[in-house]
């Protein structure tokens, strides 16, 4: 991770080297602060450190023949910070940093520089290793790193004969991710909170609706699931289950850790490490999710990450690319080798190949936005993730397209992608908002995505603990790596 690290140090803006030691004031604009509230004209957001301070409106004032800024809050009118860096933001939209809940990196250093300049700025890493994970998390939190911050989930736990990621993928010489017995998977849980993880993920899917005509992959016992959730429940962990199929998401609703107290209901914090919980981390694909079974996933309090992308690529994989590329933006981001890679016949064949079954599930693309609409209805935490592994920081914005698709209004998805994906982390206290307290992860966009989702990909500016860097200058850096 050395040399990551230090390829990933960036030029930053004048503004960003002075907010170490002054105050940093965004004044002017429109602000959506991820809350689900309507949008803010005219803010002001005072930032110390890393750490918004205070948000408030925009006042123009007249002293001593001057027009002074001044900034108006629920305790009354403060003057602007005399050693502040005045940024002004007129004609610019703010909105919190994008949380991706469900990415792969593999260590190709273009693509977290992509990702940031995206604007993701935390994302959920599923990592096999967890001393790696560990080590993702710690190098690239630092607000001097443009990278978003990595939250792990590791390790993967599957079946022998089930899916892996082969051996091209680190593996973890420490744990079992193949545990046989309940007995077994009770262990490597615990050895897994022993080392500070508190995210793992189960694959409970034979691949059936993906793979057909292929031999199905053996699926986990369903003693082992159960035993893996339920101790995950009881370490305070979040248990992420691959799931896309309504048989496999009814047994582990069945076996999955159920919160004491209060049912997990509209927008009742949790707090990570007080409760546990697990989520979908894909959508559930071929059959309407019931009412019953909605009433389940409350009570259980199980977010929801519907993974668009992944399964919009597997339905049709060229078309994906192609749709992807048919943006401007997106394929002047990437080198032309790149570009030429995704949008080969090469490229194409051997996802067909892998996952021929792609009939059955472009048929069922609709019945995916049916569900996911339903559960944000019946407020139920849907978190925005994009499973990708082409396309960094792209597939987020992809992703929110395909959510307002199946009917989320822009804001919904928004706060899907912000808010949603911080309680999801289980970083609500600190991350998904622009309010005081929150570190200050902040896009500044040109245009306002609650008119267009299509505006979340007019990114200007990535502020990452109050510091700025300029989304042009991190696009240009990563086609060089």
């Amino acid at each position: 991770m050395t040399k990551l690290l230090f390829a990933l140090i960036p030029v930053l803006i004048v503004l960003s080297q002075a907010c170490a030691q002054h105050p940093l004031v965004l004044l002017g604009g429109t602000l959506i602060d991820g809350t689900g509230t309507e949008p803010k004209f005219n803010p002001a957001i005072i930032i110390e450190g890393s750490r918004i301070t205070l948000v408030g409106t925009l006042e123009l004032t007249s002293r001593d023949g001057k027009i002074v800024s001044r900034i108006r809050t629920t305790k009354g009118v403060i003057d602007v910070p005399e050693d502040a860096d005045v940024y002004d933001v007129n004609g610019k939209v703010m909105m919190p940093g994008l949380i991706d809940a469900h990415i792969h990196y593999d260590g190709v250093e273009r693509d977290l520089l992509q990702m940031f300049a995206w604007g993701v700025t935390s994302a959920n890493c599923m990592v096999e290793a967890t001393d790696r994970a560990l080590a993702l998390e710690r190098e690239t939190a630092p607000d001097s790193i443009a990278s978003p911050q990595l939250y792990a989930t590791t390790p993967i736990f599957t079946a022998k004969g089930g899916w892996w990621w082969g051996k091209d993928f680190r593996d973890d010489s420490t744990l079992n991710r193949f545990p046989a017995t309940a007995k077994e998977a009770r262990a490597q849980v615990r050895r897994v909170k022993a080392k500070g993880i508190k995210r793992i993920k189960l694959m409970y899917d034979d691949m059936r609706w993906c793979r057909d005509t292929l031999p199905p992959l053996a699926r986990m016992k369903k003693n082992v699931m159960a035993a893996l959730l339920d101790e995950a429940g009881r370490q305070g962990l979040i248990a992420e289950v691959h799931v896309p199929q309504m048989k496999d998401a009814k047994e582990v609703l069945a076996a999955g850790f159920t919160p004491k107290g209060k049912a997990l209901r509209k927008d009742t914090l949790r707090q990570s490490g007080q409760i546990g919980s697990f989520g979908f981390a894909h959508g559930i694909l071929d059959e309407s999710i019931s009412d019953s079974i909605e009433h389940i996933m409350i009570d259980k309090g199980t977010f929801y990450i519907p993974t668009f992308c992944v399964f919009e690529f597997l339905a049709n994989t060229r078309g994906f690319l192609q749709h992807a590329m048919g943006d401007g933006r997106f394929q002047s981001s990437l080198p032309q080798d790149v570009v030429q890679h995704y949008l080969s016949s090469e490229y194409y064949e051997r996802y067909r190949t892998r996952y021929p079954n792609s009939a059955f599930v472009s048929a069922h693309m609709l019945v995916l936005f049916r569900n996911t609409k339903s559960l944000v209805d019946r407020h139920v935490p849907v978190v925005m993730g994009t499973d990708m592994w082409a396309l960094p920081g792209i597939g987020a914005h992809l992703e929110l397209e395909y959510m307002v698709q199946a009917g989320l209004s822009p804001m919904e998805a928004i706060v899907s992608a912000t808010k949603m994906g911080a309680r999801f982390l289980g970083r609500e206290a600190s991350l998904g908002t622009i309010e005081p307290g929150k570190q200050a992860d902040i896009l500044l966009l040109d245009a306002n995505p609650t008119f267009s989702i299509f505006n979340t990909r007019s990114i200007s500016k990535i502020i990452k603990q109050g510091m700025i860097y300029d989304h042009q200058e991190l696009i240009e850096r990563s086609k060089k790596q």
